[in-house]
């Protein structure tokens, strides 16, 4: 538990066992695998990240925990080792990764606010976890699938506004027809309707969803 001095004195600690193999690194991010009874005391037992997803873990205090000893670690607002891969700044999402102590960027799980500190394996920052449902998905696959939403949503813009010139164009060249909006509704004031702005968004998004 961390001294009565501590700035991190007002967090909530709670009492876990080292049941891995492993020395625990201070400030290090635990996997927790069960809890147990000792003398009345809810005790964690904990051990590193795996491959298994997990919503919550708990984060290592300020001194390093060797195999099978006990410590105090926490859910709350603390700090928490990252990866010097990045330097976390705030805003960003880093999370745990399989057989890791250290939390990585572009991974769910953990909000960074601030306070970077320390370098190599000593780097930490100020994290708040979050409840997810994300996967522990490979960080490859989930920037593509950004990037493939990113496209479809540029391609609907896109389409949108082709829809309207081409209806625009239609009515400059006096032709009374009419053409849909965006929620593939009629506007007012058309008098015939046509789906050609419809079918060139269906195009645009064919093209950027590769079908």
């Amino acid at each position: 538990m961390p001294h009565q001095d501590s700035p991190l004195k007002r967090i909530h600690w709670h009492p876990f066992r080292n049941a891995g193999t492993e020395t625990i690194p201070a400030f290090g991010v635990m996997r927790i695998t069960g809890v147990e009874n000792r003398n009345g005391v809810a005790v964690y037992t904990v051990d590193k990240p795996s491959t298994t997803f997990q919503r919550l873990y708990l984060i290592n205090g300020p001194k390093q925990v060797a195999a099978e000893g006990y410590g105090s670690g926490t859910f709350d607002v603390t700090y928490a080792l990252c990866s010097s891969s990045a330097s976390p700044a705030y805003g960003e999402s880093w999370g745990a990764k399989h057989s890791e102590w250290l939390l990585f960027q572009h991974r769910p799980g953990f909000f960074i606010l601030g306070g970077y500190t320390g370098d190599g394996a000593a780097q930490r920052a100020m994290v708040r976890q979050l409840w997810t449902v994300d996967l522990d998905v490979p960080v490859e696959q989930r920037r593509a699938s950004h990037a493939r939403l990113k496209a479809l949503h540029d391609a609907d813009v896109l389409a949108h506004e082709a829809g309207v010139l081409l209806a625009v164009l239609d009515r400059l060249v006096g032709v009374p027809v009419g053409f849909r909006n965006r929620a593939d509704q009629p506007l007012e004031g058309d008098h015939v309707r046509h789906d050609r702005p419809t079918k060139v968004r269906r195009h645009a998004l064919e093209v950027a969803s590769g079908v």
